[in-house]
């Protein structure tokens, strides 16, 4: 591409301490048969080499472009919102640091854009796992259909349990339109739903995005506070359906899946806490998170939800949000001493036989 032609696509790609991957991630871009498009590397003060490792294939290959943030933004969504006013192309597609393409992602993409008209294109996607290839899983159309044009409303509904991704080709006047909205570090999740729903038609394409799995560094892999903002990411999801007159057998079906998500970070925290000498760090800022998310569901009505689930755990959640705080961080403590307590006597019994 000259310095004349303008990028048709804007890869964006944040990078944080990504020395491991970044390279390759790099070279299945530059190998695409697709030639006009940029990478915007957005560089979030990185302590590893992956600025050094930038550098060198800016100088490679003049579509690369590097920005750096001042300070760390810390989460995915904030990084590619800083990136927003730099990008260039008709069309935006975001590329995680350790990710990788075949050949004709971007070309199959756009062409499909192009002739369709669409707001989002699609690829086929592998949960992609380098060394174990057996676990690799695909997502292709919808359950294998590239054919079928969803509407804004249908591709929100198939994005709720991920039968379709957010990995997308996207009108990039409709990212500077919305934004990322930042929350947490799952707010990308939210953010990708409320795209789809601004969309006037969802399309899909060959070509393969390889979504890698198995980064043990990747933030998603690791407990951090930051992983405690995954019930309020469903508690916004919740609140969106509800506000745009999604079916209530939906709507309840992802407020239970945030409660359950809330009670169980909360458990994982109780867990972690005791796991943690004093002197440790405690995952500061993680009970924060879980009150907030609590607040939120203590000031909807969300007790009919349990009427219609069944077994210990339902009476348990129930139980947890008819008091305060302190009453709900009881019933998670009694309810991960009994798991324990269960735990170990099942032990001891396989010992005994």
């Amino acid at each position: 591409m000259s310095d004349s032609d303008s990028p048709k696509i804007s890869i964006v790609i944040p990078v944080y301490n990504g020395e491991k991957y970044l390279a390759q991630t790099l070279e299945s871009i530059l190998k695409q048969t697709f030639a006009y498009y940029e990478v915007i590397c957005v560089n979030d003060s990185s302590t590893d080499d992956s600025l050094l490792i930038l550098k060198e294939y800016e100088f490679k290959d003049p579509r690369i472009r590097i920005f750096s943030t001042e300070s760390n933004l810390g989460i995915v969504p904030k990084v590619i919102n800083y990136s927003i006013p730099h990008i260039r192309g008709d069309y935006y597609v975001y590329s995680s640091q350790d990710d990788l393409f075949s050949e004709d992602w971007l070309e199959n993409m756009y062409r499909e854009a192009v002739n369709t008209g669409s707001d989002a294109v699609i690829p086929d996607l592998v949960l992609f796992y380098e060394t174990e290839i057996a676990k690799n899983r695909s997502l292709i159309g919808v359950n294998g259909n590239r054919d079928i044009v969803l509407t804004n409303r249908e591709a929100v509904l198939l994005s709720l349990d991920w039968t379709i991704p957010g990995n997308a080709l996207w009108k990039t006047a409709l990212i500077r339109k919305i934004g990322y909205y930042d929350f947490g570090m799952y707010a990308d999740e939210y953010s990708a739903r409320i795209f789809f729903f601004n969309c006037n038609k969802i399309v899909f394409s060959t070509g393969t995005f390889y979504y890698r799995q198995d980064n043990p560094n990747a933030i998603t892999k690791k407990l951090s506070v930051k992983s405690f903002d995954l019930p309020y990411t469903d508690f916004m999801i919740w609140q969106f359906l509800k506000n745009n007159n999604f079916e209530n057998e939906i709507q309840e079906q992802i407020l239970l899946r945030a409660i359950t998500n809330l009670v169980d970070m909360k458990i994982t925290l109780i867990k972690q806490n005791f796991k943690l000498p004093f002197s440790k760090y405690k995952l500061i800022g993680a009970e924060e998170r879980i009150k907030k998310c609590f607040l939120c569901f203590k000031g909807n009505a969300i007790h009919n939800v349990f009427l219609k689930q069944k077994g210990f755990k339902k009476f348990i959640m129930a139980f947890a949000f008819i008091g305060n705080y302190s009453l709900f961080t009881l019933v998670c403590f009694g309810y991960a001493l009994l798991k324990a307590i269960s735990y170990k006597l099942k032990f001891w019994q396989s010992i005994k036989q």
